[in-house]
């Protein structure tokens, strides 16, 4: 169980990185303006996205040691019953997240670029 916690630290610290690379990738290619600015802007919500699908994900791996228990203590109906309700919990709350989040987009995308007007355009020069 250690080593799978610490392979799974060093998996998302070494994703951390990558994304690093990425940005710094992209604002090479981009420069510094508008264009960079626009992909940044439209990269925060699905940001927010991502997040609640890894916390999702996170609970199906939490879920794992107590449904391997139960299934190797023989007791299949509460091992049906436990991922049931982590299921059900997980739905429910990305649908929520996803009402939510409709919505919200506007506002968000609003906050994330102060200054921008209704009418601004963003030109890619290449």
């Amino acid at each position: 169980m250690g080593r799978a916690a610490v392979l799974l630290t060093v998996l998302t610290a070494g994703s951390a990185v990558l994304g690093l690379v990425r940005d710094m990738v992209i604002a090479v290619v981009y420069g510094a303006g508008g264009a960079l600015d626009a992909y940044f802007v439209a990269q925060g919500l699905m940001n927010v996205v991502l997040g609640l699908v890894a916390s999702a994900m996170a609970m199906a791996k939490a879920s794992v040691p107590v449904l391997a228990r139960q299934v190797g203590e023989d007791r299949a109906a509460a091992a049906a019953r436990t991922m049931s309700v982590v299921l059900t919990t997980t739905v429910v709350v990305l649908g929520v997240a996803a009402v939510v989040m409709g919505p919200a987009a506007g506002p968000w995308s609003r906050c994330r670029r102060p200054g921008w007007g209704p009418t601004t355009h963003v030109s890619r020069s290449s």
